[in-house]
């Protein structure tokens, strides 16, 4: 049978108009009917890594979120924007500038193609100066307008799904604001509970770090894990969060920068509370940093085979570890000190496509909170195609005791 090759794709001749139409139907942009060059891994030099889009000097970009599509959606510290990245032509566009703010911080896909994002304040000499300021944004591609915006109730999320049955995505989002969040000094990642309208949220407030629990159905918003739950009463700031389901039980994973431990796991509940008790994964690490600023993690991802990928702000490093092993062994898989092209990583998510399932996106602030010795550089989004990383030397894993 005669047939059509795209990329590494072969499509018979029966079923490529067939394809053609429906991807007619699609966001122009998306990945799956607009395969990408062989280029999206490679970089020019032949290194996996490759940076995608930089902005201007001092633009710290603070987190990233994947839609499903295979755009990027990035957040700024130092100004209230969100951006979306394409990572095939290499370009950014501004999305929003959130109004009555400064940072954008925190963001987390809670239902297809809708994200949660934190909005408020924030400031690196003293976290207090943001109290009353943030609240939770939604921004949702699902092309609904006016009183049509998402519902997240059970029944809600039910019609939902009815209502965007043949609905095209929209390449503008509905933004809306849902709530403040008036009591907390930050909010640093946010992560969703599946088939839930709860999201969680690494919180700084007056009773020093813990994870808060926002209801997107109802603008609620609650403590859900107190500092006095975590090792050293919360002492260390909880930076990033991740959820799983690991043998039928929820587990929340955070990671701590500055002070110990760097990163562990505590199974909860439904409602976002705690289970069990916090377990370190991994307490004192050995990797070098920036300026002898505090030895910590930032962003978190799981990845394939019990694995946990931490970004190290720090240090400029992307670190993978063990979700087996407790105390877990870790390994710098790229960067270090004062390196320029991984220049202050603070969220790294995996590319959702089939053309980038190994791809780690990392989100950069060029070194805005701890600069290395070449300065504070633009903040970017690079690729990092893990498939291409060699095995790590003997002396570069960390012993997690």
């Amino acid at each position: 049978m005669a047939s059509y090759t795209l990329e590494k794709v072969m499509i018979p001749r029966s079923s490529f108009f067939l394809w053609w139409y429906l991807c007619s139907l699609s966001f122009p942009q998306d990945a799956y009917c607009n395969p990408p060059p062989s280029s999206l891994t490679a970089s020019n030099t032949g290194s996996p890594i490759r940076t995608i889009y930089q902005w201007p000097n001092n633009t710290a970009v603070e987190n990233l979120a994947i839609r499903s599509n295979g755009m990027i959606l990035a957040t700024i510290l130092n100004s209230p924007e969100v951006w979306q990245v394409d990572p095939v032509r290499e370009t950014a566009t501004l999305l929003y500038r959130f109004p009555a703010a400064a940072s954008a911080l925190g963001i987390a896909e809670v239902e297809h193609d809708a994200f949660a994002v934190a909005v408020g304040n924030f400031t690196l000499s003293d976290l207090s100066e943001g109290l009353g300021s943030w609240a939770i944004w939604t921004v949702d591609f699902n092309g609904r307008r006016g009183n049509d915006h998402v519902s997240w109730s059970a029944w809600g999320r039910w019609r939902n799904k009815r209502n965007d049955r043949g609905r095209r995505p929209s390449s503008q989002p509905h933004i809306q604001r849902v709530a403040p969040i008036p009591s907390v000094f930050s909010i640093n990642g946010v992560t969703s509970i599946t088939n839930s309208s709860l999201i969680l949220l690494a919180v700084t407030d007056a009773s020093n770090a813990r994870v808060g629990s926002f209801d997107i159905a109802t603008g609620t918003y609650s403590t859900a894990i107190s500092s006095a739950s975590f090792p050293n009463q919360g002492g260390a700031d909880i930076n990033g969060l991740a959820t799983s389901y690991e043998n039928n039980q929820l587990t929340l994973y955070a990671t701590f920068n500055g002070g110990e431990p760097v990163f562990g796991r505590i199974p909860i509940h439904k409602n976002g509370t705690a289970a069990a008790a916090f377990e370190v994964l991994l307490d004192k690490p050995a990797w070098p940093t920036n300026a002898d600023a505090p030895q910590g993690a930032d962003g978190i991802t799981l990845g394939r085979s019990g694995t946990v990928w931490l970004a190290t702000n720090s240090g400029n490093q992307v670190v993978r570890a063990s979700t087996v092993d407790s105390p877990s062994d870790a390994v710098v898989l790229a960067g270090g000190p004062n390196d320029t092209l991984i220049a202050g990583p603070t969220a790294l998510q995996f590319g959702r496509t089939r053309w980038d399932e190994d791809v780690l996106y990392l989100s950069l602030t060029g070194g805005f909170a701890y600069p290395g010795a070449t300065g504070v550089v633009g903040g970017r989004v690079v690729a990092l195609d893990t498939s291409r990383l060699e095995q790590p030397f003997e002396d570069q894993w960390i012993d997690g005791t």
